[in-house]
């Protein structure tokens, strides 16, 4: 419509309603899409993952605040057998995966942008033996 000033003054009010809204019909549309995609964005951050799921997008920070990183996946086994499923399937997709604590190095070196596990689900006691004094845990 380059060079072809037409004002919505000379049309009907029939003719401007249908300018209007096809102009304005896809600029609504994509709105209310963009829209859509936040609310399930929002969604999916408020989500609780299923047990054994892993968590997409996952930001850690260090103690001190000095390190930051968000993962691409951040896995919570809380077994043995889903630890080693993970670590199996890590393996088979040639994706990195690094085993993080309580992030309390100051320097960030447990902090992988792949993906990290944390074992803290797996503090469950397995075994008490009275007669030796001994306890068996998941660690």
């Amino acid at each position: 419509y380059r060079g072809q000033s037409e004002s919505f003054a000379n049309l009907t009010t029939a003719e401007g309603a249908k300018k209007a809204t096809w102009i304005a019909a896809p600029i609504i549309s994509l709105a209310a899409l963009a829209y859509k995609w936040y609310l399930e964005a929002q969604e999916e951050e408020k989500r609780v993952p299923a047990e054994g799921e892993a968590l997409k997008r996952h930001t850690l920070v260090n103690w001190s605040g000095t390190q930051t990183v968000t993962t691409r996946t951040f896995h919570q086994p809380q077994t043995l057998e889903e630890l080693e499923q993970l670590v199996a399937t890590s393996h088979a997709a040639r994706t990195k995966l690094r085993v993080t604590g309580a992030g309390l190095s100051p320097n960030g070196i447990s902090f992988e942008k792949g993906g990290m596990v944390s074992l803290a689900l797996m503090d469950k006691v397995l075994h008490v033996d009275k007669w030796n004094k001994r306890v068996t845990v998941q660690a």
